[in-house]
């Protein structure tokens, strides 16, 4: 029965070399050296452990077999001198540089020390073999195959390695083993065969832990190129974002100032033709000072750098603000605009809702001409509710998935050409999104457009005072005085000059301390804030210095800071941001002048 199985299990091993086991024994593939030394090192210390504890075992089953002299020198050696050889070949690559020649040396130097040691390990259990004590025997080689079958993966992390260890290890111990003879012989072969066997799982191990570092190297050089592209996207970002502050910074006022001169070049003789540039010129002043606007506010929200700044507000005052700065496009498009009033308090950014409601309300006027535009709220789940409706053209099946992506243009009402640049209702869906709102649009062809802002959270109801309704006033009123305020006086000369035009008494001074010094009485105030300026406490509470009380005050503003649009709310002034088109300027300056007519009435 023996016999038999030993002549079975010697066919099927045959067997499988023929079918090509054997053919990817010492096949070859990128080695991943680095990685594998590297690998090796961190796994050195479960190696000795086993190493150490099947030695000591092999001692003590060797013990009434070899000399004392013989046992002690080679106890020596595999648990003192070969933990130290493999400790310090570790350390040595893990201080070493990727230098392939010095790390060919050490993996042959690893090899040179797996061959003594398999050498060593064959030598002694060949002649430690307790032939007399069958149960020393039957674990000698119970150790024998555990030791193999265990370095077959740990020894595996390089090609070669485990078969300079095994090789003479298995091949001096089946040697011995033959030689006895008699049953032996079988016994013998199949110690070889087994050698063989794990020199096949070696190789698999091998073979598989090339492909985990192939697909590590993958993987890394992948995320290396990610990471790549997004530093150049970063510095890209950043250069964008450099080159729009540098831009605001250098062409906003030249822009404004150009918008402002050619208004006053209208009061001259001009051939017909003139007039058709000039209309041409200020249309396209317009498009560039909308650009600015939408350009600076997509880039602040791309980059994260806007922030929301809680505070409780009186949505009514917003919606009143809104549709102030609306009037002039309102006016030229022939749109009536009409607030639901609301005693409603609100808390969230008051900036940013003021820039989503704007954008809503510039878009229904923009695309809605000749028709009626309705603000309003509801409180649904107890929460407000921002509507904002229109009697336009609606927009079309093919433009409602699309219609919150960048630079996505409607056809113009009028022209059916694509008008603006497509950004306002993408700064609407980026900023509600910042705020933690949502939105909701809903829009039939040919009937209006219904754009709902949700979930805006309520502080408190009370009965308030609410803004009188925005009229606009008639022309031909008794013009009056404005004070202009800025740093630089001499750059101001087109506001001067138009302001000329339109009839007012213009006195130009520059903010400071010189301010308490000024004689008269102005109808309106105009503070032009510049990029850099900063507004102090005196600039904020110019309402309480003489001779400016109860004067009305505009701030022109340069700066992109929000806090500015927040503070002068709050204190009740009128903002305009430059580039700031002339007709908003005017309709401004005439709805102060009937505002303060009115008053002297009553």
């Amino acid at each position: 029965m023996w016999v038999r199985m030993c002549q079975a299990s010697v066919i099927f091993t045959c067997q499988n070399i023929i079918e090509g086991d054997m053919a990817n024994l010492f096949k070859t593939s990128v080695d991943y050296s680095k990685d594998r030394a590297l690998l090796f090192s961190q796994a050195w210390s479960k190696i000795v452990l086993g190493h150490i504890a099947s030695a000591c075992v092999l001692i003590y089953l060797a013990w009434d077999v070899l000399p004392m002299v013989w046992i002690t020198l080679w106890g020596v050696w595999e648990i003192i001198f070969t933990p130290i050889f493999l400790y310090l070949l570790c350390q040595k690559i893990i201080k070493s540089k990727s230098d392939q020649t010095n790390l060919k040396v050490w993996e042959q130097s690893l090899y040179a020390l797996f061959a003594a040691i398999g050498i060593s390990w064959g030598m002694f259990t060949s002649f430690g073999l307790d032939l007399l004590n069958p149960v020393h025997f039957s674990m000698q080689f119970a150790i024998v195959a555990g030791a193999a079958a265990a370095s077959s993966r740990s020894l595996s992390i390089f090609n070669a390695s485990f078969y300079y260890y095994v090789v003479p290890f298995l091949t001096l111990l089946s040697l011995r083993v033959i030689f006895l003879g008699n049953e032996y012989i079988f016994f013998g072969i199949l110690v070889f065969i087994f050698m063989i066997m794990m020199c096949g799982l070696s190789n698999d191990t091998s073979a598989a832990l090339s492909k985990y570092f192939a697909v590590k190297s993958d993987n890394l050089a992948l995320a290396q190129k990610y990471q790549a592209a997004a530093e150049e996207a970063q510095r890209a970002n950043a250069a964008k974002t450099h080159f729009l502050k540098q831009a605001d910074h250098d062409l906003r006022h030249p822009v404004h100032a150009i918008g402002l001169l050619t208004t006053c070049l209208r009061d001259q003789n001009l051939a017909p033709d003139g007039y058709e540039i000039l209309d041409t010129i200020e249309l396209c002043i317009d498009g560039l000072s909308k650009l600015f606007q939408s350009m600076l506010s997509i880039t602040a929200l791309e980059a994260g750098r806007i922030k929301p700044e809680i505070t409780s507000f009186s949505l009514n005052h917003l919606f009143v603000d809104t549709v102030r700065q609306a009037l002039p496009e309102a006016r030229e498009n022939n749109c009536s605009i009409k607030i639901v009033e609301t005693s409603l308090m609100v808390k969230t950014d008051r900036t940013l809702l003021a820039s989503i409601c704007q954008n809503l309300v510039f878009n229904a006027v923009k695309y809605a001409p000749n028709s009626k535009i309705l603000i309003g709220v509801r409180v649904k789940n107890g929460y407000a509710n921002l509507h904002v409706l229109d009697q336009g053209q609606g927009v079309a099946q093919e433009y409602k998935e699309i219609i919150f992506d960048e630079f996505v243009r409607g056809p113009h009402p009028d022209t059916g050409s694509s008008y603006g640049l497509g950004l306002g209702l993408t700064i609407v869906k980026r900023t509600a999104k910042l705020l933690n709102l949502n939105i909701v649009f809903q829009s039939v062809e040919g009937v209006g457009t219904h754009v709902c802002i949700e979930n805006i959270s309520i502080t408190s109801t009370q009965k308030e005072d609410l803004p009188a309704a925005i009229a606009i006033p008639p022309v031909g009123l008794k013009r009056g005085g404005v004070l202009v305020l800025h740093n630089d006086i001499t750059r101001i000369g087109d506001v001067d000059r138009l302001l000329e035009k339109w009839g007012y008494t213009v006195t130009i001074r520059a903010l400071g301390s010189t301010l308490k010094y000024e004689q008269g009485d102005f109808d309106a105030l105009l503070i032009i804030h510049g990029p850099k300026d900063k507004l102090t406490a005196l600039n904020l509470d110019l309402r309480r210095h003489k001779p400016i009380k109860n004067t009305q005050i505009i701030i022109l503003n340069y700066s992109t800071q929000k806090s500015i649009e927040a503070l002068a709310s709050e204190y009740g002034y009128w903002i305009l941001s430059a580039p700031v088109i002339p007709l908003q300027l005017r309709s401004t300056l005439l709805s102060i002048q009937a505002t303060s007519t009115n008053a002297d009435k009553s």
